[in-house]
């Protein structure tokens, strides 16, 4: 039987492009809800959204969860994974999407997306002492041994 590695990079903000927040006069429509606040982000007052116990319990919990894709085990695949996601106001993870992926095993993709998925809620960002909603890139690599 084959036995795997995986490493999870440091995860670190992410910036890709400006986007408005909510105002206090408009409701708040669904597709709003996980509109990351960029000028918060970008504020010397940023404190950035971590896992509840700190880094060392999410590579815990990560190491825990991974399941390396059978066929792409069998196959000898390796590869590395990344993800960006939304850590909303309320702490809940969403907009999953892939950065980088292995074109010949699209499961590591699943994998990674899947396990963020089971993730307990996160600490938000803040800005100023009030929650903010802030990106994350997950670098994840699947590596045989």
């Amino acid at each position: 039987m084959k036995s795997f590695l995986f490493f999870l990079g440091i995860f670190i903000p992410f910036i890709l492009q400006a986007q408005t927040t909510d105002t206090e006069d408009a409701p708040v429509k669904s597709a709003e809800i996980d509109v990351v606040d960029l000028d918060a982000m970008n504020s010397p007052s940023f404190e950035r959204a971590n896992y509840p116990g700190g880094e060392q319990k999410f590579y815990r919990f990560i190491s825990d969860q991974v399941k390396y894709p059978a066929r792409c085990m069998d196959e000898g695949i390796s590869g590395k994974v990344v993800v960006r996601f939304t850590v909303n106001k309320n702490g809940e993870l969403s907009n999953f999407k892939p950065m980088k992926t292995v074109p010949s095993c699209p499961e590591f993709t699943h994998e990674t997306i899947r396990i963020l998925k089971k993730s307990k809620r996160w600490n938000p960002g803040k800005k100023g002492g009030l929650p903010v909603n802030s990106y994350f890139e997950i670098p994840l690599m699947f590596n045989l041994q």
